[in-house]
């Protein structure tokens, strides 16, 4: 079933790529987590394509989201920096291809409120979008979601619509270069 579909086969090719530099990045965390999600055997459980993509959405979700698990870096992945935020703080964009024009991006951030005592504010999203003539738009289950759009200088506009997925108040927006 999930090789016929392309979605699916997507979202199996993604997983494993991060599940591999996870592994690479941080072994024990990694291994203790696998144990911890029950992966790959939760997959098992799956009799439909609708199970299975939830399935894969939570485990890409959570193992790609920043901050619920120590950084690292996506082999294969173009990573960007947002080119006009300030000093103090980051926005970090990472687009994976997924094959069929579908797209995996990672969304993180970290600001800095308030004076140098407060702890940062992380926040970040996981999704996958067509590649369709240089733009591509991903929705969550409410509308909110992201409009992609390559830059002609090299880099990719975000555009958020609504809410992030992360968290009320905070803007994933910005020009990645």
């Amino acid at each position: 079933m999930i090789c016929s579909d392309p979605a699916l086969l997507a979202r199996a090719k993604v997983s494993i790529r991060l599940y591999a530099d996870f592994l690479a990045a941080d072994r024990g965390y990694a291994e203790q987590a696998q144990e911890g999600q029950g992966w790959p055997y939760v997959l098992d459980k799956c009799a439909d394509r609708a199970c299975l993509l939830s399935e894969y959405n939570e485990r890409i979700s959570w193992i790609a989201t920043p901050f619920e698990v120590p950084d690292y870096r996506i082999r294969g992945a173009q990573r960007l920096n947002d080119a006009e935020n300030i000093k103090t703080d980051w926005k970090r964009l990472e687009l994976l291809p997924a094959g069929n024009d579908l797209v995996f991006f990672r969304l993180s951030s970290s600001y800095q409120k308030g004076g140098p005592d407060m702890a940062p504010f992380n926040g970040g999203a996981t999704g996958f979008f067509r590649l369709e003539a240089d733009h591509g738009t991903y929705r969550d289950t409410d509308d909110s979601g992201f409009d992609f759009q390559r830059d002609p200088k090299g880099g990719w506009r975000v555009i958020q619509i609504g809410d992030c997925p992360c968290g009320a108040h905070i803007s994933l927006d910005g020009l990645y270069r």
